[in-house]
């Protein structure tokens, strides 16, 4: 909110400073830009107002985490771990933008867009490795020298795709004929605000070496296993309203077409209203038929009252803010 108190405080002064750049000027040079346009922007947002300790709810954790271990009844034992924070937001990804708008004047306008958010997953990864070296070859019973080792990976994946309608007011700042300054002030109103949430596991193990019985019959290991699972929920969104401002630069080429650079601020949270599991599959075998439809969705609320019933959970909000960088071209009819 205090970044959009001073785009909209540089907006004033900007706007201060065209007027007076006209006063001293030729009246009709507050005719250029006046009039219909349409444009069009693509660009890149980076996630702002991230949480840490990740999302208690849909089991995701808030840290990557890795640990290896090494067992040898030869050797010493050697165990190592390293956890980092991993701070969540939904704002990253790619933002593609269709719009048009009106200058009333070189100086004011309204701009209406339509823009889609096409969010980068955010990962956590969770990796534990060990391996074993057993060495029972002086046992005068029973033999056995054997190498094992596992792994057990899972990664927590959570993406978000938005679309939003912003309706603005535009201020320009002219700097000369060609160049100009502008701000845009408005808000963002959700059209579409989804995410979907997976989970990622992949376990394996081996074991090779050899033993013998009480016989004296040698015999080979030679032992793997595999086991993946991948489960999927979509997650739905109540109504927010977000906020957006950007601030640019233009550059006209010719009467009807110009170019512009801007980086672009949006406030706007994620209020989980249902989640719902559309996969589940387990070594390529799809399970989600055998689960029960009332185990598949879950509905959150507001306001939780107390009805006796336990099926009501309290909504919860995902950063979903976004700091973002544009280039696109404008026509100007």
């Amino acid at each position: 909110m205090k970044k959009l108190c001073l785009l909209g405080v540089l907006s004033g002064f900007l706007l201060a400073r065209g007027f007076c750049q006209n006063a001293v000027g030729q009246e009709s040079v507050s005719e250029i830009g006046k009039g219909f346009y349409v444009r069009f922007h693509a660009g890149y947002s980076f996630g702002a107002g991230k949480m840490g300790g990740g999302i208690a709810d849909l089991d995701m954790p808030g840290y990557n985490y890795t640990q290896s271990s090494r067992y040898d009844n030869v050797e010493e034992d050697e165990e190592s771990y390293e956890e980092k924070r991993k701070a969540i937001s939904l704002g990253q990804g790619v933002d593609l933008m269709l719009g048009a708008g009106y200058m009333f004047n070189r100086y004011v306008g309204i701009d209406f867009s339509i823009s889609s958010v096409f969010g980068s997953p955010v990962k956590v990864r969770h990796l534990e490795t060990s391996t074993h070296h057993v060495d029972m070859s002086d046992n005068s019973i029973m033999p056995l020298e054997s190498w094992s080792s596992s792994r057990d990976e899972t990664v927590y994946k959570l993406g978000y795709t938005g679309l939003f309608l912003t309706p603005a007011v535009r201020l320009v700042a002219p700097v000369s004929d060609r160049f100009s300054l502008y701000s845009r002030i408005g808000v963002a109103i959700p059209l579409l605000s989804r995410a979907r949430y997976t989970i990622e596991r992949d376990e394996s193990s081996s074991r090779r070496g050899w033993f013998e019985d009480y016989y004296g019959n040698r015999e080979s290991l030679n032992e793997s296993s595999h086991d993946d699972a991948t489960t999927s929920y979509r997650l739905n969104s109540f109504f927010r309203l977000g906020f957006d401002a950007a601030l640019g630069l233009d550059v006209t080429f010719g009467r009807h077409w110009s170019l512009y650079a801007e980086v672009e601020a949006r406030v706007q949270s994620f209020a989980v209203k249902k989640k719902t599991m559309v996969e589940y599959v387990n070594d390529g075998r799809n399970l989600l038929p055998n689960v029960d439809e009332e185990d598949r969705v879950v509905e959150y609320v507001r306001k939780r009252e107390d009805t006796g019933s336990d099926d009501q959970r309290l909504s919860y909000n995902i950063p979903a803010s976004s700091i973002g960088i544009n280039i696109g071209f404008v026509y100007r009819f």
